[in-house]
């Protein structure tokens, strides 16, 4: 008995609710808003120059310390040669530094000598200059005959030039590398290229619009540098841009989002939640002095939250955002009550 009792209760309440039920609602007025018209794609950043770490001596590569993709600071270690010299080249070396070591340890003394004897003399002037000139000249030939056979026994050990992205490598560690042969490319990351592929139905697209490129290391705003005449198989084209940086962020590889601006433009808006659908037409509902009405109204692009409005509503007029869809779909408004 209870339980029959409780279901007629609850279809008496269902029933009853529309009669019942205070609906509330917001307005927002139809207010000016800055609305960029724009086109989008996605791409990827590429260097733009590079150059190669050539071997100026032959040997076995050795102490391979960079990957390729790896962001290389200026003077950091890439990797070392070891010379590969026969035993007659080490000995004729070697005896090329003793001899230059004897002719030096000669001539220093002489130098020194004359020096004490002559120091303050200007009749013994030119006497001095020229051995001195004699002791420069064999500290010279000394040097060289030192660093030939450092050339022949010690790694030559090589560095980055200046910042930039490991690129390609040729050789692998252990591996005889030859005078004059490239064993890494670095790409330059001063200079980027980014290139993307955007619709363009209009034909709008063209070299030096305002456009910005978004990264996951933020955005970076540029221009067009130019648009390929082709369009690929899919309708889009081929756009491309520069970024110039200094720090070296961004590196080749990276995945872009670009955004090309075509017409920035001020028009009234209203947010997108008061808009609703009925017989195939965009309507709001406007709040006037006599009540609420339904009016058409025509939109254009939406951004941020509003659409941009074209036709049908002035600025400073108040439009239902919160309850719209139920005020016109539910037809509840006898019992409507507007929020400020």
């Amino acid at each position: 008995m209870n339980r029959a009792f409780a279901l007629f209760f609850a279809l008496m309440l269902f029933f009853a609710a529309p009669a019942l039920y205070a609906f509330s609602a917001r307005t927002a007025p139809v207010s000016r808003k800055s609305f960029t018209l724009d086109l989008e794609g996605y791409g990827t950043i590429q260097a733009f120059s590079s150059y190669e770490i050539v071997a100026k001596h032959p040997g076995i590569l050795t102490g391979l310390n960079i990957l390729p993709g790896e962001k290389l600071q200026k003077g950091a270690v890439l990797f070392a040669i070891l010379p590969q010299s026969s035993p007659a080249e080490l000995l004729a070396q070697k005896a090329q530094l003793k001899e230059a070591g004897i002719a030096l340890d000669f001539v220093g003394k002489e130098y020194e000598r004359i020096k004490k004897l002559f120091s303050g003399h200007a009749a013994y002037a030119k006497e001095m200059q020229r051995v001195k000139k004699r002791y420069d000249t064999a500290q010279a030939v000394c040097q060289r005959a030192r660093s030939g056979l450092q050339l022949l026994t010690r790694p030559v050990v090589y560095r980055a030039p200046q910042i930039g992205t490991a690129g390609k490598l040729y050789f692998r560690a252990g591996e005889f590398v030859k005078q004059g042969q490239a064993v890494l490319t670095i790409f330059s990351c001063r200079k980027l290229l980014v290139k993307s592929e955007i619709f363009d139905e209009n034909n709008q697209l063209k070299s030096g619009l305002k456009a910005e490129i978004l990264t996951q290391y933020g955005n970076r705003y540029t221009k067009v540098a130019s648009v390929s005449a082709t369009i690929e198989p899919d309708g889009a084209k081929e756009v491309f841009f520069f970024i110039n940086q200094a720090q070296c962020r961004l590196q080749p590889g990276l995945a872009a989002r670009t955004k090309i601006i075509l017409k920035r433009m001020s028009s009234p808006a209203v947010p997108n939640e008061s808009l609703l659908q009925a017989k195939g037409k965009t309507v709001v509902l406007v709040q006037t002095a006599k009540g609420i009405e339904q009016r058409v109204v025509r939109t254009g692009i939406s951004q941020a939250g509003y659409t941009q409005i074209l036709s049908g509503l002035k600025e400073g007029e108040e439009v239902v955002t919160r309850g719209a869809y139920e005020l016109l779909h539910k037809n509840i408004k006898q019992n409507m009550k507007i929020l400020d």
